[in-house]
């Protein structure tokens, strides 16, 4: 009920009201990672990068398995230069979605960065073919 009347509110431009509804439905459901992961994108658009990295630590932490929080702290991760964090978390995103282009360019950025230019052409040159891949359906 509050996730899709935060997602109505989001939709009419009524942010600060989607950002309520999705903190009531938490405080509903504490395990609702659909909520935190709803209020991470929305710390996102606000450009709050820790409150972001907060919530989808939170998803993450409640549902091990999605993709999307996953994939999102692994970004994050890697914004701030925390590259072990974006490894861990891109390798997890690459296994939950082996058709996503996204963790495997994370994972060729982290590579290059740490000077492993090798792996760093791979993982690249694969984030290319599945990209590809999904554009050709």
């Amino acid at each position: 009920l509050y996730i899709e009347a935060g997602r109505g509110f989001e939709l009419a431009g009524r942010s600060a009201e989607a950002t309520a509804a999705w903190r009531d439905a938490l405080r509903v459901d504490p395990e609702g990672e659909e909520a935190a992961l709803l209020l991470g994108q929305q710390a996102l658009k606000q450009r709050d990068l820790a409150g972001a990295l907060r919530w989808f630590e939170r998803a993450a932490a409640l549902k091990p398995r999605r993709f999307d929080a996953r994939n999102n702290l692994g970004i994050l991760y890697y914004q701030a230069l925390r590259m072990d964090e974006a490894a861990r978390e891109m390798e997890a995103a690459r296994g939950l979605r082996p058709a996503d282009a996204a963790p495997w360019f994370y994972l060729g950025l982290i590579a290059q960065k740490a000077g492993e230019l090798g792996q760093a052409d791979t993982l690249l040159a694969a984030a290319i073919v599945v990209a590809f891949c999904l554009i050709r359906g």
